[in-house]
């Protein structure tokens, strides 16, 4: 494989962009342009806002998410990561 053929690009929690919240389509034209969406997993406990839990949930449902990750700052986290893992383990592009 070419050096450009080996880099992928990853989107941190786009649950968290107000544009994704507004329109997943955001989201699936990022997905289409070769990146890789990655979870927030403290989305699972209604996210840091309580904005996140419904963008993130449509995202899953399309397939749209390669990863689910935590920010893992406190001992919280781990539990959301637990939770989300539990529930979306069989789920979404993360299995492709």
């Amino acid at each position: 494989l070419s050096r450009r053929q080996r880099q992928m690009c990853i989107r941190d929690s786009p649950e968290r962009y107000r544009a994704v919240q507004k329109d997943v389509s955001v989201a699936e034209r990022l997905v289409d342009m070769g990146c890789k969406l990655q979870a927030s997993a403290d989305f699972i406990a209604g996210g840091r806002f309580g904005r996140e839990k419904k963008p993130a949930q449509r995202l899953f449902d399309q397939n749209l998410y390669s990863f689910i990750a935590s920010d893992a700052h406190n001992v919280g986290h781990y539990d959301c990561l637990a939770k989300a893992r539990a529930k979306f383990s069989v789920r979404g592009a993360h299995f492709r």
